[in-house]
């Protein structure tokens, strides 16, 4: 989601994390919007205990979450290679932040969500998962989880708000 479009519907803090640094991602919101409160949090999103840190740091500090975007992803470091040639501890590295990375998160930050009768989440896949981009395959099949929890977990969510 643009960040345009959050403070077009009225979201004013927004939360950035990050597993080392935020400075660029910082910066470039900061150009779209310069009058934009930013928060910025270091978070090992595969770790269970980071991210309920983080997530229990934030209601005492912003009241509440409306919205948590799950788009972090082991990407741009990845080699592209043949399936025969990736390491079990890449696969699994791959696997851990772009799909655990989801559940946890997503998990933690649910209950809050549920309590305040308003939530939203937005899980980033790819549509490399439909394309079975050559030499990809850690990569693939983590966007192509990601798409199918979100189907599964936004019907189960909705039936744990309407019970």
């Amino acid at each position: 989601m643009h960040v345009n479009a959050l403070a077009a519907s009225g979201f004013k803090t927004k939360i950035i994390v990050d597993e080392t640094d935020c400075t660029k991602t910082k910066k470039m919101v900061q150009r779209a919007q310069p009058a934009a409160e930013l928060r910025t949090a270091t978070c090992d999103i595969s770790d269970k205990r980071s991210v309920q840190k983080l997530i229990d740091s934030t209601p005492p500090a912003y009241g509440r979450i409306d919205i948590l975007i799950n788009n972090a992803a082991k990407f741009a470091s990845l080699d592209r290679k043949p399936f025969k040639k990736i390491s079990l501890t890449k696969w699994d590295k791959v696997i851990s932040v772009n799909l655990r990375g989801v559940f946890i998160l997503s998990r933690a930050a649910s209950p809050i969500m549920k309590s305040q009768k308003y939530g939203k989440t937005i899980n980033i896949a790819s549509d490399t998962m439909t394309k079975g981009t050559i030499n990809f395959v850690h990569y693939v099949p983590s966007k192509g989880g990601i798409f199918a929890f979100s189907r599964k977990i936004a019907k189960e969510l909705k039936n744990l708000v309407l019970a």
